[in-house]
């Protein structure tokens, strides 16, 4: 039965979004860790810390409460990786926005043309045009759709 659970989990749900064969033995195995019948055991922890495991049976306010405990920002250990698996990852989205802020310099040559401040410039207002002319009021959105653990929308509008 959890071979099952894992299979359902780990293949059809996400291995079906997955091409990369290495990348669909990886989500098996990390949800191995999750349908086991270890999570049975009150002391089975997701990560090494002990901050993720699965809550008792409570009602909702006990999980809501369990979730909301839970850090921000998940480390890599809730995956068994290496801490260092966060930065590398830091890493490489830092050097994704130099590359793209290095490609936006002029490439030399000969002649005259436009200064560095005039291409920015450029690419700014072809941004600002594709822009709505009204500035959302986002304190409005927050007010009147609140984050609400039922409402997932309500919590991607805002980000939106």
């Amino acid at each position: 039965q959890w071979s099952a659970l894992n299979y359902m989990a780990a293949e059809c749900n996400y291995g079906g979004r997955v091409t990369d064969a290495q990348d669909r033995k990886t989500i098996v195995k990390i949800m191995g860790d999750f349908y086991t019948p270890e999570i049975l055991d009150p002391n089975y922890k997701f990560s090494a810390s002990g901050i993720y495991y699965c809550p008792p049976d409570t009602n909702i306010e006990g999980y809501l409460e369990y979730i909301e405990s839970l850090p921000l920002n998940e480390s890599p250990e809730v995956f068994w990786l290496h801490n260092n698996a966060d930065l590398t990852a830091l890493i490489n989205e830092s050097m994704s926005i130099l590359r793209t802020a290095v490609s936006l310099l002029p490439r030399g040559g000969g002649g005259e043309g436009k200064s560095p401040e005039e291409t920015y410039s450029e690419v700014a207002a072809g941004i600002q045009e594709q822009l709505p002319s009204a500035p959302f009021d986002i304190e409005a959105v927050i007010r009147k759709y609140p984050t609400d653990y039922n409402e997932s929308m309500n919590t991607v509008l805002p980000q939106e």
